[in-house]
C-alpha cells in the first residue's frame, strides 16, 4: 500500500508581534478579534487570521471538512507563530494528514477521516490545542499586561494632562502629536489601543477649560 506524501506550507507572515490583536467591528462581542489557525488538509496550507464567525459565517471548506480551524490565544505573538508552527504543529499534521481525504458526496467535495482516527489521534490533536489556547502550551504571546484596551481604559487613571502638558490652550495639531506619541508608547508596552485617542485628548481639553471658566 501506498504511503501518501504530505508537505504541509505555512503561509503565515507577520512581521509584528502585534498583527493579530484588532478589535471587533463596533457593538460585537467580544471586544478582540478571536484569533485563528487553519489548517486545510487537502490543499497543505497552515495559515493564521483574526474573524467573527456571527458575522462571517463558516467558509466552505470548513463546512465540508477540508479545511479545521483552532482557536488560538488572545495574546498570540505574530511574528513568532509561523516559527512555532514549523516545530509544534506540523509535525502533528503531517502524521495525521496521511490518513485525510476528501471524497464527492454528489454535490460537493468533502474531508473525511477513518473512524478509528477519529477517536484517538484527531481528538489529542484537538486537546494539543486547547492546552495551547488556555496558555499552557508554548505558543509564543506578548507581555502579560499587553493585549487590547479601548482608551478610556488604557489612560482612565493616568495623569494624561500632566504628563503630556495639555492646557485649555493646546492646539488640535499639537494634540494630535501627542495622540501619535500615546499611540507608539502602547505598542512599546505590547498594547493596541481602539476608540479614538484624539477625541479621548480633546476631552480632557475641554473639561481643562470648564474648570478654568467656572
Amino acid at each position: 500500500m501506498d504511503v501518501k506524501e504530505t508537505k504541509f506550507e505555512v503561509k503565515i507572515n507577520y512581521e509584528n508581534p502585534l498583527d493579530l490583536i484588532e478589535p471587533n467591528y463596533p457593538g460585537n462581542f467580544p471586544e478582540q478579534m478571536p484569533i485563528y489557525l487553519e489548517i486545510d488538509w487537502e490543499r497543505q496550507e497552515i495559515t493564521a487570521f483574526t474573524r467573527d464567525y456571527n458575522i462571517g459565517g463558516t467558509p466552505a471548506r470548513e463546512w465540508h471538512g477540508l479545511a479545521t480551524v483552532y482557536e488560538l490565544p488572545n495574546n498570540t505573538r505574530a511574528d513568532q507563530l509561523a516559527e512555532w508552527v514549523e516545530k509544534e504543529v506540523i509535525p502533528r499534521v503531517e502524521k495525521l494528514a496521511t490518513k485525510f481525504e476528501s471524497v464527492w458526496n454528489g454535490s460537493n467535495w468533502i474531508g473525511r477521516w477513518p473512524d478509528e482516527i477519529q477517536e484517538t489521534d484527531l481528538y489529542d490533536f484537538l486537546h494539543f490545542f486547547e492546552i495551547e489556547c488556555a496558555g499552557m502550551g508554548s505558543i509564543p504571546t506578548i507581555s502579560d499586561e499587553g493585549g487590547l484596551y479601548h482608551v478610556t481604559d488604557w489612560l482612565g487613571n493616568f495623569p494624561t494632562a500632566k504628563e503630556y502638558g495639555i492646557t485649555p490652550d493646546t492646539t488640535d495639531a499639537r494634540l494630535q502629536e501627542i495622540a501619535n506619541i500615546i499611540e507608539s508608547e502602547a505598542k512599546n508596552d505590547d498594547v493596541v489601543l481602539y476608540g479614538d485617542i484624539f477625541d479621548y485628548l480633546q476631552q480632557i481639553r475641554d473639561e481643562l477649560s470648564e474648570e478654568q471658566n467656572a
